[in-house]
This record gives C-alpha cells, sequence and structure tokens, in this order.
C-alpha cells in the first residue's frame, strides 16, 4: 500500500493513501485536551472524516479550541435531536432556542410532553446509548428536493421551509444512523468522543449543558442568569408574536410583502418596552437619580436614549441626557503636548 510522511503535530508519520483525519487523529488525542474535534492543513480547517489529499503539516484541535468547541457542541446536539425523535416520533418538533452561558437551551414543541427529570433521563439515556455505540456521522449530500421530504418525514417543518428558500440546488446533511438533520458548520467525525455533557430542566425547556473548555472531563460550572434569561424568553415571545421564530418564517414573511408590517410590530413592541421601563424609574424617583444605557457601537443607545426621554417626559420628569458621543473631538486636537 502507498505511503507518504506527513508533519503532524510536529512529528513525521507515515500515512496510508485514502486515510481520513480521524484515521491519524487516534495517535494524537494525548497532545490536546479533550477529544481532538478538528482538523488544520493548509490553513484551512478539516472535518475529521475527510481524506488527507496533500502532504502538508497537519494540526489537529481539541475542545480548548473555541471552534473545536463549536463542533463538539454540534455533535451532541445531533444527539439529542435524534432522542427526541426516536423516543415520540415526527410531531415532536425539538427547537434549539439559545446559548446561555455556553449551553444552549431548548423546547419540545408537544403540549403532551411535560419536561420532568424523567423524560430528560430518557432523552439523555438515548443519547448515551449513541455515544457508547460510536456511531459515525456522516455527510451526505443531495438534491434540494430530496432534503425537503427527509425533513417533512422527519417532522422537521422548519428545515422544510428553510430549503425551501434556499438557491442552490444541493443541501448537506449530517446522518446518525439513519437520522438526518442539518447544521451549518462542522461536525464531528463519530459519537464515541461526545461523552461530557448532561441535560437540566430549565424554565419552559431545558439546558444542554457542555464540558469546561478548560477541563473537559468536567461540565462548565453553571450559574443561573435569571436577568439574561427573562430577557431571551421575551424575546422568543417577540418572535412568536411577529410570525418570525425562525429564519424560514422571516423569509416567508419578506416574500408575502408583509416587511412592513413586521417592521412597525417591532417598534411598537420597542415602544411599549420602553414605556414599562420610563414607569419603572418614575416608580423609584426617590432612589433614581442615574441611569445608564451600554452597548457597542452603533447598537442603538443614543436612539434608545432619546426614545426614553420622551417617555420619562410623558411622566412628568425632565431628563438630562449626557452622550459620550460629545466628548469626542478630532484627531488633530487629541493630540498630547
Amino acid at each position: 500500500m502507498e505511503t507518504r510522511q506527513i508533519n503532524v503535530m510536529g512529528k513525521m508519520v507515515e500515512i496510508a493513501e485514502g486515510a481520513t483525519f480521524a484515521d491519524v487523529a487516534k495517535d494524537f488525542s494525548g497532545m490536546v485536551d479533550g477529544p481532538i474535534m478538528l482538523a488544520r492543513q493548509k490553513n484551512k480547517l478539516r472535518e475529521l472524516h475527510q481524506k488527507i489529499r496533500t502532504c502538508d503539516d497537519v494540526t489537529f484541535y481539541g475542545i480548548e479550541n473555541d471552534e473545536a468547541m463549536r463542533v463538539y457542541r454540534r455533535g451532541v446536539l445531533i444527539l439529542m435531536t435524534k432522542a427526541v425523535y426516536e423516543l415520540w416520533g415526527n410531531e415532536s418538533l425539538v427547537v434549539v432556542e439559545h446559548s446561555l452561558q455556553k449551553n444552549l437551551y431548548c423546547e419540545i414543541r408537544k403540549p403532551e410532553i411535560e419536561i420532568t427529570e424523567e423524560v430528560l433521563a430518557k432523552i439523555e439515556g438515548k443519547m448515551r446509548e449513541y455515544v457508547e455505540a460510536d456511531l459515525p456521522i456522516c455527510k451526505r449530500t443531495m438534491r434540494k428536493e430530496d432534503a425537503r421530504e427527509i425533513a417533512r418525514r422527519q417532522g422537521m417543518p422548519d428545515k422544510d421551509e428553510l430549503f425551501r428558500y434556499r438557491r442552490a440546488s444541493n443541501v448537506n446533511l449530517y446522518e446518525l444512523d439513519g437520522f438526518y438533520d442539518y447544521f451549518y458548520g462542522y461536525m464531528p467525525a463519530s459519537t464515541g468522543d461526545l461523552k461530557v455533557f448532561s441535560l437540566m430542566a430549565y424554565e419552559n425547556g431545558f439546558l444542554i449543558r457542555f464540558p469546561d473548555q478548560k477541563q473537559p472531563e468536567v461540565l462548565r460550572e453553571f450559574s443561573n442568569p435569571k436577568k439574561i434569561s427573562s430577557v431571551f424568553l421575551e424575546q422568543m415571545h417577540w418572535c412568536q408574536l411577529m410570525g418570525v421564530k425562525n429564519v424560514a418564517e422571516l423569509n416567508h414573511t419578506l416574500t408575502q410583502g408583509r416587511f412592513g408590517d413586521l417592521i412597525r410590530i417591532n417598534e411598537a413592541l420597542h415602544e411599549k418596552k420602553i414605556a414599562e421601563i420610563a414607569d419603572m424609574i418614575h416608580q423609584r424617583l426617590d432612589k433614581v437619580r442615574v441611569v445608564l444605557i451600554a452597548g457597542p457601537s452603533s447598537s442603538g443607545k443614543t436612539s434608545f436614549a432619546n426614545r426614553l426621554c420622551i417617555q420619562l417626559q410623558v411622566l412628568g420628569i425632565q431628563p438630562h441626557k449626557i452622550s459620550l458621543d460629545d466628548y469626542f473631538v478630532e484627531r488633530d486636537k487629541n493630540a498630547c503636548g
């Protein structure tokens, strides 16, 4: 069998023709933190299932690397979606809503399924069966219509609608033992390395917890961010009111010519929220003297401040707005000395 020498993590290795990155990674697992999730060759990231086609240097990444950690999270996610599908069929729509302290908040949109410790134990038990079996996660390229048919069969109407508006004729799905799902990003080669995770009941759904990047054998510490969580839940409610719970529904809204209504509803919701904040300030006027507004550049801080000032004036308060933008001067006037 024809072989070639490649520098892998600073070590020259004989690699057989047709070998994958996963084949070679087995001998280098101790050189990274946690399981190897990704490879890099020619300054490009490579999925482990890909064949090594050139003699360029290879570097492997464990979950201490941020992109490799995202691969790990996607791998655990397909374990969860497959488990829910096997337990409750194609009418148990499971939705990943948002990230929370680097965990994923999920809900199952089937009214008769109440998220209890027993339900979560069933899902997690199935997930660990897949890990123990070390099943391959395979990338499948197919025609868009075939991908839509799979999405409909598996009870994923959001994915079906998402593919409907896709311009490309082909779609990449990932298969796990006959179950298919769509992910935007790299995936692990198999389930065997996805050992550290946990499901925890939270709010109306549950959290998928992941390992600590600095300590891959233990779960990341979790402190309940109640205020941030409440903001995310409110955002979910707003999306439901506007009829744009996902990208597919947003696409549908745009094609129906209802973009103007979407903007007006969104503006009304924001104005209502700002009025509520003004009411809170008014109720605590004996204690509140300064309101600070923080956010990155061009995030709308000044616009928000202007709108809050109007709502405060409606309540008889005369606010004094101080903008940090007022303290910027021209570069030639900012020189020392």
